[in-house]
């Protein structure tokens, strides 16, 4: 089973203030909290202990359990993909935003926090590449030409796929 959670009015506050000062390691996992990834899920994004990270915004009452779900198992290589719902990204293009988004935080820390958000509510690659690029200019100002030149070979000049 896993469980997925949402922010409560403290997490959003905390997201829109920095009213409580979270540690930075807390303060991504909380961004990365959306109402609609599991505990195993987020796992795969939060970097450090995330079960750790998660319980301790739970037991603060920054974030809030909403649902259990049944793990579905993964599927073999003879069974056939469910059909995917005609709204829910590709995923080559979930998995170029979760690495974009981690790059993102892993170079800038917090102060990509704004731009991390317009990131995960990105659904589409029309939607995903201003914000790319938006990132590549924030990298080329904060941490320089070469790291800034990586992000976009990696994330906006290779194409999807």
């Amino acid at each position: 089973m896993a469980t997925i959670y949402r922010k409560t009015d403290k997490g959003q506050t905390e997201i829109e203030t920095r009213l409580f000062r979270l540690l930075p390691r807390l303060r991504t996992a909380l961004i990365l909290v959306d109402g609609h990834r599991n505990d195993v899920e987020l796992a795969k994004l939060i970097p450090g202990d995330p079960a750790v990270s998660l319980q301790t915004l739970l037991d603060d009452g920054f974030i809030e359990a909403i649902a259990v779900v049944e793990q579905r198992p993964a599927l073999r290589a003879t069974e056939p993909s469910p059909p995917r719902a005609a709204s829910a990204p590709a995923p080559a293009f979930e998995q170029r935003r979760r690495e974009a988004l981690r790059a993102l935080n892993d170079q800038l820390g917090p102060s990509a926090e704004t731009l991390a958000l317009r990131m995960e509510k990105c659904s589409d690659w029309n939607q995903l590449m201003p914000v790319l690029q938006t990132a590549q200019q924030l990298l080329q100002t904060a941490r320089g030409a070469a790291v800034a030149a990586d992000f976009g070979s990696r994330f906006i000049d290779t194409p999807l796929g």
